[in-house]
């Protein structure tokens, strides 16, 4: 069985230069070239609690409290870039918002008090991105997802798990070092949907304003 393998081996690895060969020979004579990559960003999210208080018809946007946290997305996705400059992406990003504490007015019966809520946030993004080849190094981007949020939230020994409809929408520069590796800087808004819907009269919301910086490796 092993020497079978070791024989399947060199096919395997021929077929594949074959079919890579064949797909940038048709990508060349379309004038696009279709490259998969992967890669990973990290960088400050301030983030924004609010909630919605519904009153004659009406929603009526209430600030909580303001924070930063720590946030780490990692990527993968396949380029389609164009001959004339234009190119578009579509990839999967996941994402990773660190513990940050909020002030919350917690109302006990009789009065309200302030306590202290933890919230955390992962989930991942469909992402798709338009870019333009200004030259060998500076592509600019704009982009959009939508996906879902896992969020924890954890006040006065409390902790309530909600899985929440979220959505991105993202502008920044990819600075190519080399035709296979480049830096990636820009800036994000996230919509991360409801944090606490039990434990409050209202549901408390959450969304933030990212920096980040990364890397993108492409074959």
């Amino acid at each position: 069985m092993s020497r079978i393998c070791v024989k399947l081996v060199p096919c395997a690895v021929a077929v594949s230069l074959l079919a890579c060969a064949s797909a940038q020979a048709a990508d060349e004579g379309s004038g696009f070239r279709i490259r998969p990559y992967i890669g990973a960003t990290a960088g400050v999210a301030f983030t924004d609690m609010n909630y919605i208080h519904h009153s004659h018809h009406r929603d009526h946007y209430h600030d909580v409290d303001d924070g930063s946290a720590f946030v780490v997305n990692p990527h993968a996705g396949v380029e389609f870039a164009h001959s004339s400059g234009f190119g578009f992406k579509v990839e999967a990003e996941g994402f990773f918002l660190d513990n940050e504490d909020y002030a919350i007015d917690v109302w006990n019966g009789e009065r309200y008090y302030r306590d202290s809520m933890t919230v955390k946030s992962s989930g991942m993004f469909v992402n798709v991105i338009g870019n333009y080849r200004i030259n060998d190094i500076v592509v600019p981007y704009v982009g959009t997802g939508m996906g879902f949020a896992k969020n924890k939230s954890s006040v006065n020994g409390y902790t309530e798990h909600n899985s929440e409809f979220a959505f991105n929408v993202k502008t920044g520069t990819e600075l190519m070092v080399t035709d296979n590796f480049g830096f990636d800087v820009g800036v994000r808004y996230v919509d991360y949907g409801d944090v606490s819907k039990h434990y409050f009269y209202e549901k408390l919301e959450l969304d933030s304003f990212d920096i980040y910086a990364g890397l993108n490796l492409k074959f």
